[in-house]
């Protein structure tokens, strides 16, 4: 309770810089299906809105939730109908660079929150490189500082194509992504038994490759809709370890998405 006051008082502080911000972002989401790195949080509904905040000097601030929409005993938060289940609190600064400069570079914190199960929360701080050209590549390096004390590395590639030749404000994005996780990092998907003896170490890897689509419409200049959905794919250690749970190995998702920026 005294972390979640804490980031309560910190977005309070944040709120009137707000006020001279370039932009605020609002947007809310209802997907089939909860997934986080491959791996499923919920299989089932979900509602999932986001306030991003553009600040000056290059700040930026974000705040993150999902609820689960149905009594559901095999999500992260079983049977948590109508209540929020994590909230993810994000401050970025983005280095201020030439726009034609080849390179973006944004360092950021997040603070992760788990209502239902307090003891579960987290936090991490990280760097993203992205590189100004075909196919946007991302390269993201976390340190996740509270539960494996170690570090991952997240992959990402997207475009956008324009479709406004079959109807007017219509596009199409694609994005395709993976992690890496340092063996101690992948700790959490070793093999254990009932009493958390581990039967089978996982090594360093790769542990999901996921795609995704999004088909979006402007209906104003500053409110638009989209299509959304993505498939993933978990791989090697952590497919061993999902199936040794007996979860799925390979998860499908979609819904729809709004957002409104002013």
């Amino acid at each position: 309770m005294k972390k979640i006051i804490a980031i309560c008082l910190l977005a309070a502080l944040i709120v009137p810089v707000a006020a001279l911000a370039a932009e605020v972002e609002v947007s809310a989401d209802l997907l089939s299906a909860y997934l986080s790195r491959g791996e499923t949080c919920n299989n089932e509904p979900v509602f999932q809105p986001d306030v991003a905040i553009t600040m000056p000097y290059g700040f930026d601030f974000e705040i993150w939730a999902t609820m689960d929409l149905t009594d559901n005993e095999k999500s992260c938060a079983p049977n948590t109908k109508g209540r929020w289940s994590e909230f993810d609190f994000i401050l970025g600064w983005n280095a201020i660079l030439p726009e034609d400069f080849p390179i973006g570079l944004r360092v950021f914190s997040t603070y992760y929150t788990y209502p239902q199960d307090t003891e579960d929360d987290d936090y991490d701080a990280g760097v993203e490189i992205s590189g100004n050209c075909i196919l946007n590549p991302t390269l993201t390096v976390i340190h996740e500082c509270d539960k494996s004390g170690d570090i991952r590395f997240d992959f990402a590639v997207s475009h956008e194509f324009d479709l406004s030749d079959v109807l007017e404000s219509l596009s199409l994005e694609l994005g395709a992504e993976t992690t890496f996780g340092t063996k101690k990092w992948m700790r959490q998907y070793d093999i254990v038994d009932e009493d958390d003896n581990v039967l089978e170490k996982a090594d360093a890897g790769f542990t999901d490759i996921q795609v995704s689509a999004s088909l979006g419409y402007s209906l104003t200049d500053d409110w638009s809709i989209s299509l959304v959905g993505g498939y993933g794919w978990l791989l090697d250690d952590a497919r061993d370890a999902a199936k040794d749970a007996g979860d799925k190995k390979a998860y499908g998702w979609g819904g729809v998405s709004t957002s409104y920026a002013f």
